[in-house]
């Protein structure tokens, strides 16, 4: 199994990224045996656990199997790169969807463009929205302020394949 898989983690931090993006709330890659993904420090860790976390994933794929083993290697430049609780994609830490983004990209697969959280569907969530970027040290208008990628718009970008119930 290769592919980019993506699941829904049931934490109120995760509920709170699933109603906000309109999506999934985390994402990883996967190849064989492996996976690597930025849940903290961007980790290499057997597709078995990362997959075991939640009840069910959904696998996508690029449409190209030589792209998803090539997106995977390009993955493996990002071992060890901080995790970034607070999605800011310009900073130099790391968060799931922005891990995918950057290894899609460098093998050539299109991507969209990052968006502002305040693009989002934030405004219903204002509250939890703004006691998370508390908890980092932000107001809300420094956390809408920052730009994104989320797992809803990247797999919007690739092809689903299955259906996984680990």
């Amino acid at each position: 199994m290769t592919g980019f898989a993506f699941q829904n983690f049931d934490t109120p931090r995760g509920d709170l990224i699933c109603r906000v993006s309109g999506g999934h709330n985390h994402c990883l890659i996967v190849n064989g045996d492996n996976a690597i993904e930025s849940l903290s420090d961007v980790a290499i860790l057997r597709a078995d656990v990362a997959l075991g976390r939640c009840d069910e994933a959904w696998l996508f794929s690029t449409g190209s199997p030589e792209r998803d083993r090539a997106a995977f290697e390009a993955a493996f430049t990002y071992v060890g790169v901080p995790y970034s609780p607070i999605y800011d994609f310009d900073g130099p830490d790391m968060f799931c969807s922005a891990l995918l983004w950057h290894s899609l990209r460098e093998v050539g697969h299109p991507v969209p463009e990052p968006i502002f959280m305040r693009d989002l569907n934030w405004q219903p969530y204002a509250k939890e929205v703004a006691c998370e970027a508390a908890r980092y040290g932000l107001t809300l208008e420094g956390i809408l302020g920052r730009r994104v990628i989320t797992p809803k718009q990247l797999a919007d970008c690739l092809v689903e394949v299955d259906y996984l119930i680990p």
